[in-house]
């Protein structure tokens, strides 16, 4: 949860007949308070009754808020126990890496003996370095390429087949998730194994929660699904208001979204509304090599942003984010790693930062401005126009 630091979450309040607070939580963010466990180690906890034999659901939230203005897993609680059509058998509110949900999923048998039938994983993430929650526990987070390292390794073993199977649904909750399709393709392996492996799913919108509460209980929680349209710069060289609604227009000429407007909101009025948000997203690399003579001549912009895009791992990494090599601020660090046989040799260290500004259009059936409202589009999850599968 402590790599890159994203932000967006907002957190509004308004009087309507009693005092009601209007939450809105965003996955982009790295941010959870007063959370409570539904779960213990066994099934006598289960809250909501699972009827006809059918398959048990499952919600993990991966997180904590950090501060209360800052709502984003305690929304998803809210959402996961409170939604008629959304709320689960089980909530986990414990686990803090996937490696604790596998052991929670294998320690901890549906009730009704059949393999499990939904399981959600909640956490901030998003489409450039994939989601915050750690793959184990003291690891970074979980990015496509370190949940490799740890399925190849034998690190992360799957959880059993008469627990998990080909009918299971893992469902990523985090912005744009679904736009990865190697993240959910290893995730399946990582849960799933060689043999029947899990139906995993994320959306590729941007995802945030809201809810209204009265003091003592949650009146209504509501799940949006979000456009975005994106612009980048480098990290700390923010352009002005004009220079990126210049730039939203040259990218996204037919659309007719008002820019203007859309950069003064940092967060929405009322649910539904258009608003922006910053995300940073790093870049690491290593590279090695056998003697001091032979590191590169780093001394200039122009000669590292060469240099970097000669490095066909570091290139592949900045290709797949689909981000322009030139919107990164690079730095370059000499140094030292030991090889296998503990030798000393000369190294280059590479970080780079780029900040991602989103305009964010909630997809929204109905606004209504005097109840200060809104009712959510949600799509079908099998439409892959707005959702990704392995």
């Amino acid at each position: 949860m402590k790599a890159a630091q994203i932000y967006r979450v907002i957190i509004v309040s308004a009087i309507i007949a009693v005092l009601l607070v209007i939450a809105f939580g965003s996955s982009d963010n790295n941010s959870t308070d007063h959370l409570f466990d539904k779960m213990n180690n066994s099934n006598k906890n289960k809250f909501y009754t699972s009827v006809n034999g059918k398959r048990e659901s499952i919600t993990f939230i991966l997180g904590e808020d950090k501060q209360e203005s800052t709502p984003y897993y305690s929304l998803a609680l809210d959402y996961y126990t409170t939604d008629k059509l959304a709320r689960t058998e089980y909530i986990n509110s414990t686990c803090r890496s996937l490696s604790e949900v596998r052991d929670y999923l294998r320690d901890n048998p549906p009730g009704n003996g059949l393999p499990w039938g939904l399981v959600n994983l909640v956490s901030h993430g998003n489409e450039w370095y994939g989601m915050s929650v750690a793959v184990a526990p003291g690891s970074k987070r979980s990015s496509t390429e370190r949940i490799s390292e740890y399925v190849r390794s034998g690190k992360f073993q799957p959880v059993p087949e008469n627990l998990l199977d080909d009918s299971t649904e893992i469902f990523l909750h985090g912005c744009g998730l679904g736009n990865d399709k190697d993240l959910l393709r290893i995730v399946s392996e990582a849960f799933g194994g060689k043999e029947k492996q899990p139906i995993v799913r994320a959306s590729k919108l941007k995802e945030y929660y809201s809810a209204v509460r009265s003091p003592d209980q949650v009146l209504k929680s509501r799940l949006f699904y979000a456009k975005t349209w994106s612009v980048y710069y480098k990290f700390k060289d923010k352009p002005s208001d004009e220079e990126l609604k210049n730039e939203f227009k040259k990218n996204y000429p037919n659309e007719t979204i008002d820019w203007t407007s859309a950069l003064s909101h940092t967060n929405p009025d009322i649910p539904g509304d258009i608003f922006y948000y910053t995300i940073n997203v790093p870049v690491y690399y290593l590279a090695q090599y056998n003697s001091a003579d032979s590191l590169p001549d780093l001394s200039s912009n122009k000669k590292k942003e060469k240099w970097i895009s000669s490095q066909k791992t570091l290139a592949d990494i900045i290709t797949k984010s689909k981000i322009p090599i030139d919107k990164f601020k690079w730095t370059t660090q000499k140094t030292y790693v030991k090889n296998e046989k503990n030798i000393k040799k000369p190294a280059i260290s590479v970080t780079g930062w780029c900040t991602v500004l989103c305009v964010v259009k909630p997809l929204i059936l109905e606004k209504n401005i005097v109840a200060f409202d809104a009712i959510p589009f949600n799509p079908a999850k099998n439409d892959t126009s707005y959702f990704g599968e392995n």
